[in-house]
């Protein structure tokens, strides 16, 4: 990668899904492409290869989610914000266009992570760490069921529940959304089309031992 970008900034057009289900996301406008190098050096967070994003450029990668409903999808992601100020769509998987279908994993706004199911909403103060962020919702099949609503999570201690909702609206972005975009940088994202609170404590367990959260 160094090689090929020199002292030049390499950006990222296509983010590849690494489960092999070939759900990639791809930004096609050059302009709109977040950093993974430039000045010779691969963008990284503690260590660890991160994906850099400006809102000063508009920086984001359109999300597909046909298919998908709210009332049965999980999502982790490990992000850190450059800067706590203003509105920043980090993850927001289904958007503004219906309030009762929102699933914001979450935005930054008024200073604070805001977790945004439905029409309900979970904040909690933002920061500048290196944090892992959850948002599940779902029935499970299992008897007695665990999970008959919508939760969020910040390294794994809850922030708030909703009541389900169903259906889905198309604006979603990771890393923006119309005129609000991060300043910060992205290492992970996973979407379930599914209700993953039954192994949720081993998912997140996965992603904070890698990333030493």
């Amino acid at each position: 990668l160094l090689t090929f970008a020199g002292s030049n900034f390499c950006h990222l057009k296509t983010w590849y899904d690494q489960s092999g289900n070939g759900n990639n996301v791809t930004q096609s406008a050059t302009g709109k492409q977040p950093i993974m190098a430039f000045s010779e050096a691969v963008q990284t967070v503690d260590g660890r290869p991160a994906v850099r994003f400006e809102a000063s450029t508009a920086d984001a990668l359109p999300f597909d989610n046909t298919g998908l409903d709210i009332g049965n999808l999980s999502s982790f992601a490990v992000f850190k914000l450059s800067s706590t100020t203003g509105t920043q769509r980090v993850i927001q998987l289904s958007g503004t266009a219906v309030s009762d279908k929102t699933f914001y994993a979450p935005v930054i706004s008024s200073g604070n992570f805001l977790y945004k199911y439905a029409n309900v909403s979970r904040s909690t103060p933002a920061n500048t760490n290196n944090n892992l962020h959850t948002l599940i919702a779902g029935a499970t099949t299992l008897y007695p069921p665990t999970q008959g609503t919508a939760e969020a999570f910040l390294n794994g201690t809850s922030v708030g529940t909703a009541t389900l909702g169903s259906g889905i609206s198309a604006t979603a972005g990771i890393g923006g959304v119309g005129s609000d975009f991060l300043n910060g940088f992205i290492q992970e994202v996973v979407v379930y089309s599914s209700d993953q609170s039954e192994r949720r404590l081993g998912i997140e367990r996965n992603i904070s031992n890698h990333y030493d959260l």
